[in-house]
């Protein structure tokens, strides 16, 4: 489901317009690090996944993208909620760690 997500807001991107590129570019690359460092073996011990949106970035998204936000957060939920999700990430990083 995740890489669906992102295959299609890329493409959703690659027509618009230079002022909206940039930051897109820059959030997806700050989201990546973000969850490059969570899901180091220290990130995933301690459960934090992902963050919570600030206030003032929720206010400056347009009632679509608020409705695109919404709708990934069922799908992620309806595919794997949050407590197989990390249940999930710990067996992979317990098996990583045997075979290191």
């Amino acid at each position: 489901m995740g890489d669906t997500y992102v295959k299609d807001e890329f493409k959703r991107h690659m027509t618009a317009k230079p002022e909206f590129v940039k930051p897109f570019i820059a959030e997806w690359t700050n989201y990546c690090i973000m969850l490059s460092k969570q899901l180091s073996s220290a990130g995933i011990r301690r459960g934090n996944i992902g963050k919570d949106l600030e206030p003032e970035k929720m206010e400056q998204l347009s009632n679509e993208h608020i409705q695109q936000l919404v709708e990934l957060r069922v799908e992620a939920d309806r595919h794997l909620g949050k407590d197989e999700f990390l249940q999930n990430l710990q067996s992979a990083t317990e098996n990583r760690e045997k075979i290191l």
